[in-house]
């Protein structure tokens, strides 16, 4: 299922009052069955609009691929569904009480941190269930054999299945990955594809990316985003 966003008929952006709330996530009315829903949702920091208007619902378990232009606003939705965004027109509902995750962008490690994989994951254990779930997120992301290797010296694939095994013991219910992808080569890019896949469909995956072969790997919808037009802005 394709969706595009972009700007309807008629339908023009607000001005933004100075200090807007913050991304205020009215949950109340979403259905059980899904996670997210997003109507004519226009994000944004204050007045400046970064998004144009979007439609979406992100059902329990299911999968969708963002896909868009440098600009358009990608991580933008990503930092509104965490509330560190602003939504400036329409709404963006979430399931009550729902835990997110998030799988951040890849960047280099800190040389000066002589981390492990495995004292990486320990730190993230910071309860008794993702204490008890470490073994078992571990070898599904085939890291157990790897928990001695210094986090520096580590390739792009082990590190990004560590971000992914540092969320998925926080029990979401929806996981938000950024990139993740970017920086693999091939055979890192598959065993990532294959550890998504693997996810049990109690976990939704909304992934933004610039991979346009990504929806189709992973059987996930696809919702395209373009930049707020220059006239839109606050």
């Amino acid at each position: 299922m394709m969706m595009t966003t972009g700007m309807g008929m008629g339908m023009g952006i607000p001005t933004a009052s100075p200090g807007a709330v913050k991304a205020a996530l009215v949950a109340e009315s979403v259905p059980v069955a899904f996670l997210v829903e997003a109507a004519g949702t226009v994000c944004g920091y204050g007045r400046r609009v970064v998004t144009a208007p979007m439609n979406f619902t992100l059902a329990l378990g299911g999968r969708l691929v963002i896909v868009g232009p440098n600009g358009a606003g990608k991580s933008t939705l990503l930092r509104a569904l965490l509330g560190q965004a602003d939504i400036l027109a329409g709404s963006l509902l979430l399931r009550p009480g729902l835990r997110v995750a998030l799988v951040p962008q890849m960047e280099p490690p800190n040389p000066a941190l002589p981390t492990t994989l495995g004292e990486a994951l320990r730190i993230a254990a910071t309860n008794p269930v993702s204490q008890a779930m470490l073994p078992q997120v571990t070898q599904q992301l085939g890291l157990d054999a790897w928990l001695s290797v210094q986090l520096r010296h580590a390739s792009g694939g082990q590190r990004q299945r560590l971000w992914l095994a540092r969320a998925l013991m926080q029990q979401p219910d929806l996981l938000l990955l950024d990139e993740p992808t970017s920086g693999l080569d091939a055979a890192a890019r598959e065993e990532l594809v294959q550890a998504l896949l693997a996810l049990p469909r109690t976990v939704g995956v909304l992934l933004v990316t610039h991979d346009p072969t990504l929806p189709q790997l992973l059987g996930a919808e696809t919702l395209t985003l373009v930049p707020a037009l220059p006239e839109h802005q606050a």
